[in-house]
């Protein structure tokens, strides 16, 4: 009985875990609808140089000569140890940790994850700005594949998922992935009644006529951010009770802050001038700090400067996420996707750790950010690090390619080695939870009505007419097939814990068998015995 026991639970075991490695998140492909073909690379001789397992790339395409660097891909990856199918389909094991109904940071064996609301271990692979760019050129080729954005989510949340993708990044259609099941989590930087895809300090700058737009973020006088302004801290807690229409939402992984705000600067904000609109409250605020440290403008140091920035920091976030939390105590946190001088400065990261569940990073300056800097990011927040924007650029393109802080190589193959390079050397770190690549779709090289930045780089997996970059996402779907089985890889193996429990309850429930089987022996031997008496 005992033997029957437990090759029961071993044939249990087996069917689960290939059932669950069977799954698209674990690398089966799903049909291509065959009405979006892949888009082939065009002719044309570059000239970069061949190194085998390396790849050539620039920093922008204005650059005269093409650099290499050694990538680490699945094709010449040799893990540290072996993951067995029986630990890969253990994190998928519903229940595995505590959930809480909603999306969820923990650590679990030594390493930051994400939990879904069932419980499951989550790693985010996501794309940003999941919605179709529809420019005057490109309406037709949308209305020849899509009836309606309905249709358009459906088709292409499939196919994302095909390719292993489970999350949709910043500034996706998150209205309708809300309110239509497609698979994906999705996030928002968007609050109801803000018709731009912006953070809170932003819509507020917008609304008041601060700053200017730029590439990415907004632009301020001496970078100065009108945190201290006197009208935006109400202005944040007028709007957040939008967030009650998502509060209850399982399909929503979190909210993204506001996008690569300036490093604060000390000088800056000293300089401040009382006749800039955006400037109110900037220099006295400067001020009356430096003098809690027992110092003025002519006697601060490198110091002063540096912990400034954590104090800015704070103050924003102080300012807006307890309104958020308010009317969305559930949802994650992402923070405001630092970039630059921050992601060098401890003490902006700390900042964001005491408010965020997540610290959003984008590491461009990077080819492939060094361990070691998750390492300090997550170490200096004491939060697990989101890459929230990251891309490549393929020359083998009609794009000019001159704008934009991605990297450039060749051909679109190299987009999918640097892919897999980039994911593994995440996937290496025991602190990054998720990658979200810039951008879903390229737009109309010719559409005028964008920005440069957008209008002429090949950021996206899709061309301006929904074709895929084939060779590209055919190297990201191999590796996000892997994506859990390499994180383990890098972690010691679970030690070995006697199932006690387990074997008590089979031997309780051995023993039970025994003790039914011995009184129902014991009663057939004594009807044997029984002779009956006469009567009279």
């Amino acid at each position: 009985m005992e033997t029957l026991f437990q090759r029961g639970a071993a044939i249990l075991v087996t069917v689960v875990g290939t059932a669950f490695c069977a799954s698209p998140a674990f690398g089966q492909e799903l049909p291509q609808p065959s009405n979006v073909p892949d888009l082939h690379s065009r002719g044309g001789r570059l000239d970069y140089p061949r190194t085998p397992g390396r790849i050539p790339y620039k920093n922008q395409a204005s650059s005269v000569d093409w650099r290499t660097v050694e990538l680490q891909t699945l094709g010449n990856w040799r893990p540290k140890r072996k993951v067995t199918e029986k630990e890969v389909a253990k994190i998928g094991r519903k229940g595995l940790v505590a959930a809480n109904g909603y999306f969820q940071a923990t650590r679990y064996r030594d390493r930051w994850w994400l939990v879904d609301p069932e419980g499951k271990l989550f790693l985010s692979a996501g794309v940003n700005t999941f919605r179709p760019a529809i420019l005057a050129k490109q309406e037709q080729s949308y209305r020849n594949h899509f009836t309606d954005e309905v249709d358009w989510a459906n088709k292409e949340s499939a196919r994302l998922k095909g390719w292993g993708f489970n999350t949709a990044g910043c500034w996706s259609q998150a209205e309708i992935l809300r309110t239509h099941d497609t698979g994906l989590a999705y996030t928002l930087i968007k609050w109801p009644g803000w018709e731009a895809q912006v953070g809170p300090l932003t819509a507020f700058s917008i609304e008041k006529g601060l700053g200017k737009t730029g590439t990415g973020n907004r632009r301020y006088k001496f970078g100065i951010m009108p945190v201290f302004h006197p009208e935006f801290a109400a202005f944040v807690e007028k709007h957040a009770e939008g967030l009650k229409r998502y509060a209850g939402d399982r399909r929503l992984l979190g909210y993204f802050l506001d996008n690569e705000l300036p490093h604060p600067e000390l000088d800056g904000y000293l300089s401040a001038s009382p006749d800039e609109p955006g400037h109110v409250g900037a220099r006295q605020a400067a001020l009356d700090w430096l003098k809690a440290r027992g110092k003025s403008p002519a006697t601060a140091n490198s110091a002063d400067r540096d912990a400034w920035a954590g104090y800015v920091i704070s103050v924003y976030c102080e300012k807006v996420v307890p309104a958020m939390r308010k009317h969305d105590p559930h949802h994650l946190i992402l923070g405001p996707r630092l970039y630059a001088r921050s992601l060098r400065s401890p003490e902006s990261l700390a900042a964001v750790g005491r408010y965020c569940d997540v610290v959003s990073v984008h590491p461009y300056g990077w080819v492939v950010p060094r361990l070691d800097a998750y390492d300090e990011w997550s170490q200096w927040s004491g939060r697990p690090v989101l890459v929230s924007e990251w891309y490549a650029k393929a020359a083998d393109t009609p794009f000019r390619n001159t704008g934009g802080a991605g990297i450039l190589v060749p051909r679109q193959e190299h987009r999918g080695q640097y892919y897999q390079s980039f994911v593994m050397q995440a996937l290496a770190s025991r602190s990054c939870v998720g990658w979200h690549w810039h951008r879903y779709q390229d737009n109309d090289p010719e559409g005028g009505e964008l920005m440069a930045s957008n209008r002429g780089e090949n950021k996206g997996l899709v061309d301006a007419s929904f074709n895929a970059y084939g060779p590209c996402v055919a190297q990201m779907q191999q590796l996000n097939g892997q994506m859990y089985r390499i994180a383990l890889s890098h972690l010691a193996p679970e030690p070995f814990v006697f199932p006690w429990r387990a074997v008590f309850v089979t031997l309780l429930f051995a023993a039970a068998l025994v003790a039914v089987v011995l009184l129902l022996m014991r009663g057939v031997k004594g009807a044997r015995r029984y002779e009956p008496q006469p009567v009279g």
